[in-house]
């Protein structure tokens, strides 16, 4: 598979990345990938304006755009950390809309998409320590990816992330987690792709995506449609630090689900935090609502990346 690269390099430098209150705000266009199946990844950076501080990739949840964590990077900007945010493949700017031909799933993401993102981020801020911000999903590949590329990346940080496995779940959600999933996969291979923008979901899917997936939620184990690559030693292999962050009020990664999450990383420096409703000053806190109620969580992720 090719790909072509074209870069907004005057969009980088000590002058971008000053949060601003601006309603509909866009960050500044770092680089733009284009690869030979129609996939193209736009990523964009809130500059912290430091020329050798660190710099974090912030990968999205399941079935959200990169742009809505866009003013959560500018957040981590101001506190020190240059922040680089991209789409997961098929979702928000990343170009085509999975269809029924669509085949991509874990193994693109992880194998394919990621490596030349972090190449791409590399080529722009040469000689910086580089950082993985993963939420749910993204938080999850994010660590597969870590532990097959341990030179590449200083550390993770996970952000509202755990385990999908229904196991890790209580009470109804555990059976209700279980079924569902399962039939979201009968209905990605029915029709050929999974129609979460429609259902209300996890948005339009890769009907393989989806599969793996469900095969994580049913098995507990991580496992790629195609791949050669043991996923869960992957996993083993993570070496470097890590920081969870949970979210009080999150039912999507509530601590049963996260405890199996961390399970799965025995080699790797972890640290645990908990982020409260009192702390962001809300009680509307859930799995998503976190990125727009943030300034102390960002505070809190800046100085942890700092000191690691």
């Amino acid at each position: 598979m090719s790909i072509a690269l074209s870069y907004s390099r005057n969009s980088v430098g000590k002058a971008v990345g000053a949060p601003k209150k601006t309603v509909g705000e866009r960050n500044s266009e770092l680089a733009h990938l284009a690869l030979d199946d129609g996939t193209e990844f736009q990523l964009r950076v809130a500059s912290s304006g430091h020329d050798d501080g660190p710099v974090a990739i912030l990968l999205p949840a399941l079935g959200a755009a990169a742009r809505f964590y866009e003013r959560f990077a500018r957040r981590l900007s101001a506190q020190g950390v240059t922040s680089i945010t991209v789409d997961l493949r098929g979702q928000g700017e990343s170009g085509l809309t999975p269809r029924r031909h669509t085949t991509s799933g874990y193994k693109e993401v992880v194998e394919s998409d990621l490596p030349r993102i972090v190449a791409a981020v590399g080529q722009e801020f040469p000689g910086r320590d580089f950082w993985l911000i993963g939420h749910s999903l993204g938080g999850q590949l994010a660590l597969v990816f870590s532990g097959l590329h341990p030179s590449r990346i200083a550390g993770v940080v996970l952000i509202a992330t755990g385990s999908a496995w229904y196991g890790g779940f209580s009470g109804f959600r555990r059976v209700r987690n279980l079924v569902l999933s399962q039939g979201i996969a009968l209905i990605s291979r029915s029709i050929g792709f999974w129609p979460g923008d429609f259902l209300g979901f996890g948005g339009r899917q890769s009907r393989v995506l989806m599969q793996d997936w469900a095969a994580q939620v049913r098995t507990g184990r991580y496992r790629a449609t195609g791949s050669s690559i043991d996923y869960e030693a992957a996993m083993s292999d993570v070496r470097i630090n890590v920081h969870i962050i949970e979210i009080e009020g999150d039912m999507l990664a509530p601590p049963g689900c996260v405890d199996h999450l961390s399970r799965k990383i025995p080699n790797a420096n972890v640290t645990r935090w908990r982020y409260s409703h009192e702390m962001s000053g809300t009680t509307t806190l859930n799995h998503f609502s976190w990125a727009r109620q943030s300034p102390g969580l960002a505070e809190s992720v800046a100085t942890w990346i700092r000191e690691h």
